[in-house]
C-alpha cells in the first residue's frame, strides 16, 4: 500500500478557498460601512481598527492562498512532505489570534458603556480583557507547537502544551469570550430599555436580533475547531482538522466587528420600514 498522499485534508483546503471569498465580503462590508452614517460618527481610533483588521485579514487570507498554491503543486506526495506543512501555515495560528484580540477588546470596551455602575464595568473589562488575553497567548503556544511539528517535532516543548491542549484552550477560551460578550450585553440592553416604551422594546429586538447572528457565527466555528482539536489534535493523519474549522474566524470576526458598529443603521432602517408599513393615525389597514 503507497504512503503517498493526494492532498492533506480536502475539508482544510475547501475551507481555505471558502476564506477568500469571505475576505471578497470583507471589502464590501468596509466600503459599505465607509459610505453609512456610522463612519461619519465614528472616532479616528475605531477606523484604524477597522483598517487594521481588514490588513491583517489580508495577510491572513495570503496565507491561506500560498496553502492552496503548495499543496496544489506540490511534486512530492509523501506522507512526511504533506504532513509536516510549511513555515507560513505554522504561523496562521498567531495572525488569527491577532484577529480575535483586536475585535474582542473593541466589542467588550463598546458593550462596557450600556454597564451604568462604574464597578460593574470595571470587573466586566477586567474578566473579558483576562479571557482576550489567555485566548491570544493560547494562539501563541498553538502557533510555537504548530512551528515544532513542521519540523518534525511532535513531542510537548513545555510539559502539558502539546498541539491538541494549545488548540482546545485556544478556542474555547475564545468561545467563552464571544459568549461572555452578547451575553452581558443583552442582559443589560434588556433591563435599559425593556418594558419601558413600544419604541425601545422595538429597538430591543432589532438589536438583539443583529447582535446574536453577528456572535454566533464566531462563536459556533470556535466551538467546533476545540472539538475538533480534541477530538484529532493528536492524530498523525487528521491533526488537519481544526485547521480547517478555525481557517473562516478571521473573516467571521470582522465580518461581525463591522456588523456590531453598523448596529445603529440597521436600527433607523427596521424603525423607519416599520413605521412606513403601519398604517396612519386613525385609519384602518
Amino acid at each position: 500500500m503507497s504512503d503517498d498522499l493526494l492532498s492533506p485534508d480536502p475539508m482544510s483546503l475547501e475551507l481555505s478557498e471558502t476564506v477568500i471569498g469571505l475576505y471578497g465580503s470583507i471589502i464590501s462590508h468596509l466600503l459599505n460601512l465607509r459610505s453609512s452614517p456610522t463612519w461619519t460618527r465614528s472616532t479616528r481610533l475605531t477606523k484604524l481598527v477597522c483598517y487594521g483588521t481588514v490588513l491583517i485579514n489580508t495577510a491572513y487570507t495570503a496565507l491561506l492562498c500560498h496553502d492552496i498554491w503548495y499543496y496544489g503543486t506540490l511534486p512530492d506526495r509523501a506522507f512526511l512532505s504533506v504532513a509536516s506543512g510549511t513555515l507560513p501555515q505554522a504561523i496562521e495560528p498567531i495572525v488569527l489570534s491577532a484577529i480575535a484580540l483586536v475585535v474582542q477588546i473593541t466589542l467588550g470596551v463598546r458593550s462596557s458603556r450600556i454597564i451604568k455602575h462604574a464597578t460593574t464595568r470595571y470587573v466586566y473589562l477586567t474578566g473579558i480583557g483576562c479571557l482576550a488575553i489567555f485566548t491570544f497567548l493560547a494562539g501563541i503556544a498553538a502557533t510555537a507547537t504548530s512551528v515544532r511539528w513542521h519540523n518534525f517535532i511532535s513531542d510537548a516543548w513545555v510539559p502539558g502544551i502539546t498541539l491538541r491542549n494549545s488548540m482546545m484552550c485556544w478556542m474555547w477560551g475564545a468561545c467563552a469570550t464571544d459568549l461572555c460578550i452578547t451575553i452581558v450585553y443583552l442582559i443589560h440592553l434588556r433591563r435599559n430599555l425593556r418594558g419601558k416604551t413600544e419604541l425601545s422594546d422595538s429597538v430591543v429586538l432589532v438589536i438583539g436580533r443583529v447582535v446574536i447572528r453577528s456572535a454566533s457565527y464566531t462563536t459556533i466555528f470556535a466551538a467546533l475547531t476545540a472539538i475538533m482539536a480534541q477530538r484529532f489534535g493528536d492524530s498523525a493523519t487528521f491533526f488537519d482538522v481544526p485547521y480547517a474549522f478555525s481557517g473562516p474566524l478571521g473573516a467571521l470576526y470582522t465580518l461581525s466587528l463591522f456588523t456590531t458598529l453598523s448596529i445603529g443603521d440597521v436600527v433607523e432602517r427596521e424603525l423607519a420600514s416599520a413605521d412606513r408599513a403601519s398604517p396612519p393615525a386613525g385609519r384602518k389597514a
